[in-house]
């Protein structure tokens, strides 16, 4: 049976007629471009961070954007342990308890186990590369986990002894 070109003419017109054209491609905000960027950072911070949600009771982290600077926290009791960097920075980890001003876990590490804090891995820029950045985030965690009796405890005591030694300028910030 042969097909007439009128027919198959005719067919081909009401096919493009009816074909839609495509959808321009959403364009992104800035903040959906920045969680993007830090999805590697959320995904490793969470991997070695995690450890608080199933041994100590904290809450699922909550992921929080707002650009440059991006923050995990991990909340429990009116406290919280974060975890945050600034342009894909060196990663800083603080905790805060109910009634006490945050303390960066570089502050424990000074008062607690020197020889430990002068071990922080390098950064080779301002940026740090994947592997820069799970390095940082091993000897943070790693730390934590170690002496999470004398960090997550919350020991006033401890507390402000850090207090103290901030105050004098003993510490860092």
């Amino acid at each position: 049976m042969a097909i007439s070109k009128k027919a198959s003419g005719a067919s081909a017109g009401k096919a493009a007629r009816s074909k839609k054209k495509a959808a321009p491609a959403k364009k992104r905000s800035l903040v959906e471009e920045w969680a993007e960027s830090y999805r590697p950072f959320v995904e490793r911070t969470r991997e070695r961070f995690d450890f608080l949600v199933r041994e100590h009771g904290y809450a699922e982290p909550q992921v929080s954007v707002v650009p440059p600077e991006c923050v995990v926290e991990y909340p429990k009791d009116g406290g919280h342990v974060q975890i945050g960097t600034e342009y894909g920075g060196v990663p800083y980890v603080s905790a805060r308890f109910a009634g006490w001003e945050p303390f960066g876990l570089h502050e424990y590490m000074e008062e607690l186990d020197p020889a430990y804090a002068a071990e922080r891995p390098k950064a080779h820029g301002n940026v740090l590369s994947g592997e820069e950045m799970a390095a940082a985030l091993d000897h943070e965690a790693a730390y934590l986990r170690r002496h999470a009796g004398a960090v997550l405890g919350g020991d006033p005591a401890l507390l402000e002894r850090l207090r103290q030694r901030r105050s004098a300028g003993g510490a860092a910030t």
